[in-house]
């Protein structure tokens, strides 16, 4: 990956699907405590292909990835809520950078991009995410581009015998009336 030039992210395609599924792969087994699934789960949250394919097929759902050769190294996905009471707020989930591609930008750059998605939905006012307590580099990350924490969810995940609180934030993208 060039240094110098910025990270361009762009939106996950049908033919990333089994790079997309070894990253999925690769985030759940480097930070359990981070994701609510394993690399094993069936349904929505693990690696399974099909239902990769499955997310991909969804309108208001964008996850955008950034490349390095032969794999993808950072991704972020952003969900508009479809039911027609919260149709105004959007969620980023499964944000992750491949440790050996850190602090060069590649989170900050799939973030920006995914909350670009959601300002484009319109009628979308704010949008949500949660970290782990356990990490707070990406809590920092998620502060610096306005996402303030609004709460705290004690013992929220357990991995083996350790337990990890949830903190949740939230960026407002229009006033409130």
């Amino acid at each position: 990956m060039n240094q110098s030039a910025p990270p361009t992210p762009r939106p996950l395609t049908p033919d990333d699907v089994t790079l997309y599924a070894a990253l999925r792969r690769e985030m759940l087994l480097d930070a359990p405590w981070a994701f609510c699934s394993g690399p094993d789960d069936p349904g929505a949250g693990g690696a399974d292909e099909a239902l990769i394919l499955q997310r991909l097929a969804q309108p208001e759902t964008t996850t955008f990835v950034i490349e390095d050769g032969p794999r993808l190294v950072a991704s972020a996905t952003v969900i508009r809520l479809d039911r027609r009471k919260l149709r105004h707020r959007a969620e980023i989930v499964a944000v992750y950078v491949t440790p050996s591609h850190r602090n060069r930008g590649l989170g900050r750059a799939v973030l920006t991009a995914a909350i670009q998605q959601a300002k484009a939905w319109q009628g979308v006012e704010s949008i949500a995410l949660s970290a782990s307590s356990n990490s707070p580099a990406a809590i920092a990350l998620y502060e610096s581009l306005g996402f303030v924490v609004w709460g705290r969810e004690p013992g929220a995940m357990r991995v083996g015998d350790h337990t990890y609180d949830e903190v949740h934030l939230q960026l407002a993208l229009t006033a409130s009336p």
